[in-house]
């Protein structure tokens, strides 16, 4: 937009334009990382659980707390995993009922509310819409 300006600066920005521009501003959101707990389920073989602990990793590098819990009893290597792994408590599977993995959880502390539980591989971007969503009330989820 500014190269096209400065080649035709007699030129206005459109109205549609200068309300996109506007809008886009708009909806970026600032999120405190240190407000919000992600915690995910996971099976050792799963290769969607093993591509969701990238996903943790790099939150957990912008200052989210995460934890990652496996389900299935095989033993793994720690090492393995980028971010710090361990074994489930049985009684919380069965409390949320997971039957298919990676099944995510995200609690905001401030508001003290738990999001839908999250299944499936998901990306930074769609966990923090997420995120975003749970901050302004809108996620649907529970009281922690």
């Amino acid at each position: 937009m500014k190269e096209y300006l400065a080649k035709n600066p007699t030129r206005a920005i459109p109205d549609s334009t200068r309300k996109g521009i506007k809008f886009r501003k708009q909806s970026i959101v600032s999120i405190d990382p240190k407000r919000f707990r992600i915690r995910m389920y996971f099976e050792s073989t799963c290769p969607h659980c093993k591509r969701m602990m990238t996903t943790l990793k790099n939150l957990q590098g912008e200052g989210y707390f995460v934890e990652a819990f496996q389900i299935d009893s095989k033993s793994f290597e720690k090492a393995q995993f980028p971010i710090a792994t361990r074994r489930a408590n049985p009684e919380d599977v069965k409390k949320y009922g997971i039957s298919s993995v990676p099944f995510t959880l995200v609690a905001d502390l401030k508001q003290e509310t738990v999001s839908k539980p999250i299944t499936g591989y998901q990306s930074v971007s769609e966990i923090k819409n997420i995120i975003d969503l749970m901050k302004k009330g809108q996620n649907g989820g529970g009281r922690i």
